[in-house]
């Protein structure tokens, strides 16, 4: 069965498309092309163990400008368990803590002074079957600072950014943008790609495959508060 949120924001209806420019793109139309590629023209999820599931890059008008593209992304792969089988959790924390140096080179002093320690959290569940099937969640992990969690190019037009607090969290489809700072001069967010074309307009809905996909109901570990 497919858990309801994923339900409500499933891919089939989305289509994807945009190209990258600048540090400046608007979150619309900054799906990476390098993940486009990867993706090409498949019309189930591909994966190889090992390789990246999902790229965010930094963009927005906090972002230091001479930064190069390829040094604002960040990519992650699910490590693989002690007996070397697939996780079927894992999760990519996001915040001063984890990656100090490249937010330092990455974001200006006013944007990256906005950042927590533990800012957010970006988790990947695939699917029970052992197929190449992801889902993907966004989790607010800061007291003090929103995430906006706004939906890419193929959305509706008057769709507007979903603010989650503290320990709220939503699903992620290819495309979307996870916005900080919405509002401000220094704003800034995460372009989030998927690898694995799971959530992709060419990829089909978890109830079409007959997979069992709800990461919504399965334990995960606890994580340290964050500020």
């Amino acid at each position: 069965f497919a858990p309801p949120a994923f339900a409500e924001r499933s891919a089939g209806s989305r289509p994807r498309s945009g190209s990258q420019s600048s540090h400046g793109t608007s979150c619309r139309n900054s799906s990476s092309a390098a993940s486009r590629e990867v993706v090409c023209s498949a019309f189930a999820p591909s994966y190889r163990e090992g390789e990246p599931v999902f790229v965010l890059e930094v963009c927005g008008p906090g972002v230091q400008p001479q930064v190069p593209q390829d040094r604002r992304r960040l990519a992650f792969a699910p490590p693989p368990e002690e007996s070397g089988e697939a996780q079927l959790y894992s999760s990519l924390i996001i915040g001063r803590a984890h990656q100090m140096d490249f937010w330092q080179e990455v974001l200006q002093p006013d944007a990256f002074s906005t950042l927590s320690r533990q800012h957010l959290e970006v988790q990947t569940w695939r699917s029970a079957s052992g197929s190449a099937r992801f889902s993907f969640l966004v989790r607010n992990l800061s007291d003090v600072n929103f995430v906006h969690v706004l939906g890419g190019k193929g959305e509706a037009n008057e769709e507007q950014p979903v603010a989650l607090t503290r320990s709220e969290q939503r699903h992620l489809l290819d495309g979307d943008c996870l916005m900080m700072n919405i509002g401000q001069s220094h704003n800034f967010w995460l372009a989030f790609s998927d690898l694995t074309a799971s959530t992709s307009m060419q990829a089909q809905r978890p109830a079409e495959l007959g997979e069992e996909v709800s990461p919504l109901s399965l334990d995960r570990p606890g994580l340290p508060d964050a500020t």
